[in-house]
């Protein structure tokens, strides 16, 4: 692979922060976040992004994610590559598929948050781990930001907002335990209650006669 090779000459001991992600012109993909709603991905943006695929050499990334730009410092003890397996199925002459296991080696770059923004430092509980790695269908990642989380797969960046991802499960009544209040609400004003098909859910307000 020639990106490959070019990433590995290229590695050095002192790189500056090379920035990973560039928001492009007229990056929103609202068609993309409709999509991803109708099946019931509650997202709150999808943007087109363009990767630099050499940054992933350097030993210190910069990733804009639009609202704020993350600081990454390289894990020197992770693998640059991962293997992973890939199953694929051909068909044959009989009733049977033939299963083929690949294993294809991938690109990564393995690392912690050092910045959550221009001179802030990330505390030890910020300072999450970050793993980006590249195939065939392109550049991967996933990053944290607050109550913010932005997947990055291929050209698109997509930003979810975790609390709702929280609410949305807590409110399944598959799943409601007095123990569990609705979040966002005050204990004294959520009540429980339950139908004789021990169906559960929760109130807002005070309890009428």
């Amino acid at each position: 692979m020639a990106v490959t090779v070019c990433l590995l000459a290229s590695i050095g001991p002192a790189m500056a922060a090379e920035p990973l992600l560039q928001m492009l012109p007229d990056a929103m993909l609202d068609e993309a976040a409709q999509e991803l709603r109708s099946v019931g991905d509650d997202v709150d943006w999808v943007r087109r992004v363009r990767v630099n695929e050499a940054a992933l050499a350097a030993d210190e990334l910069t990733v804009d994610l639009h609202d704020t730009v993350l600081h990454l410092v390289r894990d020197p003890t992770a693998p640059l590559f991962e293997d992973a397996q890939h199953v694929i199925y051909r068909p044959t002459h009989g009733e049977h598929a033939h299963r083929e296991v690949r294993t294809l080696s991938g690109l990564q770059w393995v690392g912690r948050v050092k910045l959550l923004g221009p001179g802030v430092e990330a505390t030890p509980g910020q300072s999450r781990p970050v793993r980006i790695w590249s195939d065939a269908s392109g550049t991967h990642a996933r990053f944290s930001y607050g109550f913010w989380n932005y997947a990055l797969d291929g050209e698109r960046l997509v930003k979810r907002d975790v609390r709702r991802a929280r609410r949305d499960e807590r409110d399944d009544v598959r799943d409601r335990r007095p123990d569990r209040p609705a979040p966002d609400l005050p204990a004294e004003r959520a009540r429980h209650v339950c139908d004789k098909g021990s169906r559960c859910r929760y109130l807002v307000g005070p309890a009428t006669a």
